[in-house]
């Protein structure tokens, strides 16, 4: 693996900005009720995890900032069981009663290609089905730095994929027909991150210069012992962290989604920096195409106009940005209603994608429910969301 960097090229400033609010939108009750999607459901206990931010909101913490730097219970550093739901969204509510859910470790992104061969990111592994059925599973790809992995991508030719091991860093992309790698990036030796917010400072491997750096220290001691601020850590034994990765509050890049643009360019979420990237692997070339987001998810590109569109979590809006990034266009979600109680100052817009063409689906877990948007005509729709599901992302069938 090349310890060579790529070059990062700013592209953030814009000559155009638009914004409106999507609360104005007409409400349609009938949007996308002709859809059918898979709803990946990442964990089944979201009322533990609002009752957590409730607590941190009492002893003060910014719930609209997120708890990422919280200190956690121990407890929550695993990976939580979830679900896999096949739906066509003509229902009011996504619950066990109203569709049928399939157990699943943490699933956090899926595709499917034109054949029905889907692939599932689930926890530290990709699975893939041939019909997208989780009791069907043919083959599983695993690697030692696979950790929490998020989002899997076919290419448009479906003969490779790509995933994020965001709590190790590393970006893979797979032949589809075995699993080989054939390309990959070290976002810690390859680009100019490898300090989080903390300071710390993060290694591959050791060498003169990293002797008698902390060896593979506890996520726990590095998140929560003020006296390890600024340290500098070698990282080259995923195991000791149980196929975890670094908590994702540590990573200094935390890469949470990868997408291709096209055989040549990807397009990446960096949601510990709050950037959006698309990265020329043959030039080596970043170009930050968003930057001072607000942990955004999942940078694509929308069907109809060949815009680029993204999730703006804690600003809860999406962006729209046209093919040369000249002009910036923002659906703001914030001025809707129906905040769950007692989080009435929580933003959390998880993730963003597109149904079908023209149609786009947000994930919203500050209000649990899932909005339908269709921008071209301002219509919106929203479909509630079973009060322990937390849903990650909606995907088209």
């Amino acid at each position: 693996m090349t310890s060579e960097q790529y070059v990062f090229i700013d592209r953030s400033e814009r000559t155009s900005y638009f914004h409106e609010d999507v609360s104005r939108y007409e409400y349609d009750p009938t949007l996308g009720s002709d859809i059918e999607a898979t709803v990946l459901v990442k964990w089944d206990n979201q009322r533990d995890h609002d009752n957590n931010l409730r607590a941190l909101g009492r002893v003060g913490w910014n719930v609209a900032q997120g708890n990422a730097l919280a200190p956690s219970p121990r407890s929550r550093h695993r990976y939580f069981g979830g679900f896999i739901v096949k739906a066509t969204l003509d229902c009011d509510i996504l619950s066990p009663e109203t569709v049928v859910a399939q157990p699943a470790l943490q699933p956090s992104g899926a595709d499917t290609r034109h054949d029905g061969q889907t692939v599932y990111a689930c926890g530290n592994q990709l699975l893939l089905s041939p019909d997208g059925e989780v009791n069907n599973i043919t083959a599983t790809i695993d690697n030692p730095m696979f950790a929490r992995l998020h989002s899997a991508s076919f290419s448009s030719d479906g003969e490779r994929m790509l995933t994020a091991s965001s709590s190790l860093d590393m970006l893979y992309g797979l032949r589809a027909e075995d699993g080989e790698t054939v390309w990959s990036m070290d976002l810690w030796s390859e680009t100019p991150h490898n300090k989080n917010v903390m300071g710390q400072t993060f290694y591959r491997s050791q060498s003169q210069e990293t002797t008698g750096f902390l060896l593979n220290p506890s996520s726990f001691d590095l998140k929560d012992n003020e006296q390890l601020r600024d340290a500098e850590c070698v990282i080259d034994d995923p195991s000791v962290y149980r196929w975890l990765g670094l908590a994702t509050a540590l990573t200094p890049v935390f890469i949470n989604a990868v997408d291709y643009e096209n055989d040549r360019i990807i397009l990446a979420t960096s949601f510990g920096r709050g950037e959006a990237w698309r990265i020329d692997r043959e030039k080596r070339r970043v170009e930050v195409v968003a930057k001072e987001l607000g942990r955004p998810h999942g940078l694509h590109v929308d069907s109809v106009t060949g815009r680029y569109f993204m999730s703006d979590t804690l600003k809860e809006r999406i962006l729209f940005l046209d093919s040369n990034l000249k002009h910036e266009r923002a659906l703001d979600l914030s001025q809707l209603g129906n905040r769950k109680t007692g989080l009435e100052n929580s933003r959390w817009l998880q993730y963003t994608t597109e149904l079908k063409p023209g149609i786009f689906c947000a994930a919203m877990t500050s209000r649990q429910m899932l909005t339908l948007l269709d921008p071209i005509n301002g219509a919106r729709r929203d479909i509630a969301i079973d009060p322990d599901w937390a849903i990650q992302m909606v995907v088209p069938r």
